[in-house]
């Protein structure tokens, strides 16, 4: 009797540590796109499934698309696609802790480097 009353608790405390037990925290996909009209030059992404942010040139125009991601106390990162319409580049940042306000904002750059239509920081979390 006193076996079966023993093993019936530890049966109820593993259920109730199990149920009980805090999900895996879930990022926010992140989408920014350059502001040139209804046809927009370039697309950024920021996946928090492996923390990839990727930016795409959708308009063979001349410029070339660029995405900033910062997160943290000023932490920064920056990739631009130089390869003409229809291409993409992307890098992972493992280096980002889960949870962490990200903000990525993209612009297309013209052949001075200057930046062209910009869109605002858009916001999700890694």
């Amino acid at each position: 009797m006193r076996v079966r009353g023993f093993l019936t608790a530890g049966i109820a405390t593993v259920a109730a540590l199990i149920f009980s037990s805090t999900p895996a925290f879930a990022g926010e996909f992140i989408m920014a796109h350059t502001t040139d009209g209804k046809d927009w030059g370039g697309k950024a992404f920021f996946d928090p499934n492996g923390d990839r942010l990727k930016v795409c040139d959708l308009k063979a125009d001349g410029m070339f698309p660029e995405v900033l991601m910062r997160w943290g106390s000023g932490a920064y990162t920056s990739i631009h696609e130089r390869h003409g319409s229809g291409k993409c580049d992307s890098v992972s940042r493992e280096d980002i802790p889960e949870g962490m306000n990200v903000e990525i904002r993209i612009c297309l750059l013209d052949r001075n480097w200057n930046n062209r239509y910009c869109s605002r920081w858009v916001g999700g979390s890694a």
